[in-house]
Formats: C-alpha cells, structure tokens, sequence
C-alpha cells in the first residue's frame, strides 16, 4: 500500500479559461473542454508528491476549475458497502437492518449525504471493474473513441441504479445502498408510496428534516458507462492498485460514487 494522492474534478465548474486550464493538464483546449463539461467528479492527477498536486490545484482554481486534493487512502475509508434491507426512524436516531439482518442506529447528530446513481442507460448495463475495462480495451482506438462506444458482453436487461447513504461522524463513515426491489420502505410510515423513485425521494426529505446537516448529490443520474481512463500517463486502475491491491476490483459506479461524495465531503 503506497501513500498516492488524487486531484478530483468537484463539477460542475465556474466560467472556466480553458487555454489556462490546458496549460495544467499538457492537452489541447478542446480535450480540457470535454474533461470540465462531464458532470460526474472525476480523478484528474495521481502523483504520491502532495505539494505538486497542491500548486496544480491552485492553478485549475484559477482557472475557474472546481477542484480537490484527497489522500488516495480516502477511497479505503469508504469500505466496506452495505445493503440497507429496511429502516425506522426512532427518537434518537435511525435504526437500519442491513443485508445481514445486523442492526445499527445513526444518530440524527451526523452528517448524512446521499449519492443518486442511475446509469445512462440502465437497461443495457454489465458491471465491470476498471481493470476489466482497461484489459479489454482496443489498444488501436483512442480512449476518445472507446467512450463513444457501447459497453460489451450485453446479459440481458439489469436495473444497476443505486442510492449510496454516506453517515458521517468523524473519522467513522459508514455507507449503506439502495438497492431496487431490496429495500423496504415501510419506515416511511404514512408517507410510503408505491413507487421507488417516490419512496427515495420521501426518504430523502426525511433525511433533511431529521438530520442536523443532510446533502442529496445528483450528478449520477444518468452516469456514464465503464470506460478506460489514462491519469498521469498511466491507467487509473493502476493508481488505484498502488493505493490498495483490494481497489484492483473495484465497480466503476462503486468508484463513481466514492468520487462524487470526496468531492464535497
């Protein structure tokens, strides 16, 4: 396990001066363009040199770019990921059953952030690792050019949308999924719907009104799919093993979702 550190986008972005911000990245103003228009937080830099990513940081600021540095590390404190099987809202805090039946409380004094992921499109989805994406990449087609195209391996229809519950109470961060047809919502009370979009967005809203700080991050709905990343000349898989053999395998939407709430966390 080495000591990496990750410059991640945190969009969307201020009026960005693009020939600035191209000077930063070594690209053409036109590739930096697309890089500051994608709506997801993404890695940018991986260097093990703090203060290098630092200066570059400040100079993407400047730029107009919205933007963080993190210890790589960060990604590890977010494991592990647990489905949430129901929950009851009690006077003190939240009682949550997981998949395990094991219960806990979150008190409403923490910090609640929750992470919307809905891939583009849902109905044509398989999971991969980044590792995966990478080994079956067309070395002759450009990682442009491997965007553009669609996932492989297609297994039928699969509904991959997901709701991450961060809880937050320094330095413990426990994270709990949303899972379509999983979980329950009879914790709703008369609030509960019949649909599942509706019972996430009550849920939510319960969130907001019980929690002293609560956030809803969007910016996964409609995520794009897995695609092969280049950072700092090597692929992100890379920097992710170095950071911790156990991120090798690690799902791009998990990843996704990881970013999105270091960005702001």
């Amino acid at each position: 396990m080495t000591d990496i550190f990750l410059l991640i986008s945190n969009p969307p972005h201020a009026t960005v001066d693009v020939e600035r911000a191209a000077e930063c990245f070594g690209l053409a103003p036109a590739e930096v363009r697309i890089r500051m228009n994608a709506p997801a937080a993404q890695v940018w830099f991986a260097e093990p040199d703090m203060d290098l990513l630092k200066d570059r940081a400040r100079a993407l600021i400047d730029a107009g770019a919205n933007v963080r540095v993190i210890r790589g590390k960060s990604l590890l404190a977010l494991s592990p990921r647990h489905d949430l099987k129901s929950f009851v809202f009690e006077t003190d805090g939240m009682r949550c059953i997981l998949g395990s039946d094991r219960s806990i409380v979150v008190p409403y004094d923490w910090k609640a952030v929750a992470v919307s992921c809905r891939p583009a499109d849902p109905g044509r989805v398989v999971r991969r690792t980044l590792l995966q994406t990478v080994r079956s990449a067309d070395r002759r087609k450009s990682v442009r050019q491997q965007a553009k195209m669609k996932v492989a391996d297609i297994a039928g229809h699969t509904d991959e949308s997901f709701v991450d519950l961060f809880f937050i109470h320094l330095p413990t961060v426990r994270r709990l999924t949303i899972r379509p047809g999983y979980t329950e919502f009879s914790g709703l009370g008369a609030e509960m719907k019949p649909v599942m979009n509706e019972n996430v967005t009550a849920l939510i809203h319960e969130l907001a009104r019980r929690f002293t700080v609560a956030q809803h991050d969007r910016r996964l709905l409609d995520a794009p799919g897995p695609r092969p990343i280049t950072v700092s000349g090597r692929a992100l898989s890379h920097h992710l093993e170095t950071i911790d053999p156990t991120l090798r395998d690690l799902d791009w939407y998990d990843l996704l979702s990881r970013l999105a709430f270091l960005s702001r966390a």
